[in-house]
C-alpha cells in the first residue's frame, strides 16, 4: 500500500498531470527545484546558525547579527522590483542564481579565526540579497504561467520538491561535519555543483505574455486597471518612489494584512532565533550534536511540511489568504507554548513534537508568503506588491533576532551610550511574550477575513 501511495504522490508531480498550458514552465521548474535548493539549504537560518555557533564559535550578538542580515536583505525586494522592471524575467533569474551560487561556494574558503564570522556574515548577506531578487522575479513568472485556479497547487508541488532538498541536503552534509569539522569546505562547493544543474534547466523556462508585459513595463505612464475584489487597485505611477507608500495608504485591505503579518512574522522570527540557540545548547553533550541540531531544526519540520503542503495548496486555491493566516497563527501560538515547556524541563522530545507541529503548518506559511499578495494585486503589478511584502519582511526580520536575544540573554556587553539597563534576560519565558504576539496577530487576521468577506458579498 505504501508503494502505491508513493507512486501516486510521485505521479501527481509529473508534468503530464498538470494543465497543458503550464507544462513547459512546470517541467523546467521541477528540475530546478530538485537541484537548486541544495545550495539554498546550506545558507538557511538553522543550518548556517549551527555552523556559526559550533564551527566559528560566535557569541550571542554575533549570532543575532547573522540571523538578522539575511532578513535585512529582504528590504532590497522593492529595489529589485524596480530594477527588474522592463527586463526579461527568466534571464534575470538565471543571472541572479549564478551570483548566489558563487557566494555560497565561497563559504567553503573561509578561515575559522576571528575574521571568519565577519566574512561569513558578508557572504550570507550577498547570497540573501540575491535570493530576494530571485523571489521577487519568480513571483511574476508564477503569476503569468500558472492560472489562479491551479496556481497554489502547482507552486505547492514545486515547494514540496524544494523543501525536500532543503531538508535532506544539510542533514546528509552535517552528518559528515560531526566527524570532520572542516569538511564544510568540501560540502559547500559540492552543493553548488549540484545546484548548477537547476540553473541550466531554469534558463529554458518561457514566460507567457512576456513581450506584452515588457512593453507595458516600459511605458512611462503605465497604470493598473481595477482588478477583482477585495477593493480595486488604485492608480499610481509605478516609477514614482512614493508608490510603496501609495499602495499601503490606498489599498486598505492590503495595509491591514501587512500590519498583522508584521506582528505575526516578528513573533515567528524571534521564536526561531531563540529555538536555534536553545537546540544547539541542549545538544552540546550528545555524540552527534551537528546531526541532531539539523534534524530538530530542519529535517523534522520539513517532513511534516512536505506531507501537509498539498492540502494547504488546495485550501489556498479556494479561500482568501487571510483565513489561512488565521488558522496558522493559532497553531503557531500553541507551538511557541510547547517551546516554553520544552525549555523549562530541558526536554528535546518536547522540542521535537513542537517542530513537527510547526512543520505541519509551515506549508501554509510558505505558500501564503509566496502567493498571498496575489489576492490583492493587479496581475501586472504583482512584483510591486510582492516587493512591499518582502521589504516589510526584511524590516521585521532585521529587528527580530536582536529583540529575541535581548529578551532571552539580556543586553550583555552593549555600549553605555545605548542606555540599556543591565539585566540577565528572561530566558525561555520570552516564549510567553512571543506566543501572546502570535495570538493577537491571528485574531487580527480573523477580523480582516470577515471584513473582506462582507466586502465581496456586496
Amino acid at each position: 500500500m505504501s508503494t502505491s501511495l508513493s507512486a501516486n504522490l510521485l505521479g501527481r508531480l509529473h508534468p503530464s498531470r498538470q494543465p497543458w498550458i503550464t507544462r513547459q514552465s512546470y517541467h523546467h521548474e521541477l528540475v530546478n527545484c530538485f537541484a537548486f535548493p541544495v545550495a539554498i539549504s546550506l545558507i538557511e537560518g538553522t543550518v548556517i546558525g549551527v555552523l556559526a555557533k559550533k564551527t566559528f564559535h560566535v557569541g550571542p550578538w554575533m549570532f543575532a547579527t547573522l540571523m538578522a542580515v539575511p532578513m535585512l536583505a529582504n528590504v532590497s525586494s522593492y529595489l529589485w522590483a524596480r530594477a527588474l522592471r522592463g527586463r526579461r524575467k527568466v534571464r534575470s533569474i538565471t543571472l541572479i542564481q549564478i551570483g548566489l551560487l558563487a557566494s555560497v561556494a565561497s563559504i567553503g574558503l573561509l578561515p575559522t579565526n576571528a575574521y571568519g564570522p565577519i566574512l561569513l556574515i558578508g557572504l550570507v548577506a550577498i547570497a540573501k540579497v540575491l535570493q530576494t531578487g530571485l523571489i521577487t522575479a519568480r513571483s511574476t513568472v508564477w503569476r503569468y504561467n500558472y492560472p489562479r485556479a491551479v496556481r497554489a497547487r502547482i507552486v505547492g508541488r514545486l515547494s514540496v520538491i524544494a523543501n525536500t532538498a532543503i531538508g535532506i541536503a544539510p542533514l546528509a552534509g552535517y552528518a559528515v561535519v560531526d566527524y570532520h569539522p572542516q569538511s564544510f569546505r568540501i560540502i559547500y562547493p559540492l552543493g553548488v555543483g549540484i545546484s548548477i544543474i537547476g540553473v541550466i534547466w531554469y534558463s529554458r523556462v518561457r514566460l507567457r505574455g512576456e513581450r506584452a508585459l515588457l512593453r507595458f513595463e516600459r511605458e512611462r505612464d503605465a497604470r493598473p486597471s481595477p482588478h477583482g475584489t477585495p477593493g480595486p487597485i488604485y492608480e499610481y505611477d509605478p516609477n514614482d518612489t512614493g508608490s510603496f507608500w501609495s499602495v499601503l495608504k490606498k489599498d486598505h485591505f492590503f495595509r491591514r494584512y501587512m500590519k498583522w503579518q508584521f506582528m505575526a512574522g516578528l513573533a515567528a522570527m524571534m521564536s526561531e532565533v531563540i529555538v536555534i540557540w536553545m537546540i544547539v545548547d541542549l545538544t552540546g553533550g550528545f555524540r552527534h550534536p551537528f546531526l541532531i541540531s539539523i534534524a530538530l531544526g530542519v529535517a523534522l519540520p520539513m517532513i511534516s511540511t512536505i506531507t501537509t503542503m498539498p492540502a494547504w495548496a488546495r485550501m489556498l486555491d479556494r479561500v482568501h489568504v487571510t483565513r489561512v493566516r488565521y488558522y496558522q497563527g493559532l497553531v503557531i501560538t500553541v507551538v511557541q507554548l510547547l517551546y516554553w515547556i520544552g525549555a523549562a524541563i530541558g526536554s528535546l522530545s518536547v522540542f521535537a513534537v513542537a517542530r513537527v507541529v510547526l512543520g505541519g503548518f509551515r506549508g501554509a506559511g510558505i505558500l501564503a508568503w509566496q502567493l498571498g499578495h496575489n489576492d490583492f494585486a493587479d496581475r501586472r503589478f504583482v512584483a510591486v506588491y510582492m516587493g512591499i511584502h518582502v521589504t516589510l519582511t526584511g524590516v521585521r526580520g532585521a529587528a527580530a533576532p536582536f529583540v529575541a536575544m535581548m529578551l532571552y540573554k539580556g543586553p550583555v556587553s552593549l555600549p553605555d551610550w545605548l542606555g540599556m539597563p543591565a539585566h540577565d534576560g528572561v530566558s525561555h519565558h520570552a516564549m510567553l511574550i512571543i506566543a501572546a504576539m502570535s495570538l493577537i496577530a491571528a485574531v487580527g487576521q480573523r477580523h480582516l477575513a470577515r471584513r473582506i468577506a462582507r466586502s465581496e458579498a456586496r
